[in-house]
């Protein structure tokens, strides 16, 4: 049995390194959405969970905006290429 312990709050290093970003895009994006914790004067962490749910609702949209895309190559296949 392993003794490893996943931290619920992660710093910033760990939390960009965990969603696969520079911490500038990080910053600039989930940073914006998702505000950090205070765990202590000068010390603040990303919670584990509400970076999951940003990552979540994003493949979501994703997901959303493909299947819109590919209902419209169906219905007319060839417009999407003059627009």
């Amino acid at each position: 049995m392993s003794d490893l312990i996943t931290p619920r709050v992660l710093k910033l290093h760990e939390a960009c390194r965990y969603v696969g970003l520079s911490e500038g895009t990080f910053l600039n994006s989930i940073g914006r959405e998702v505000p950090p914790l205070r765990m202590s004067p000068g010390r603040k962490g990303w919670d584990r969970l509400a970076l999951d749910r940003w990552v979540d609702a994003r493949t979501r949209e994703s997901e959303s905006r493909s299947d819109a895309f590919k209902t419209a190559q169906e219905e007319a296949p060839l417009d999407y290429l003059i627009s």
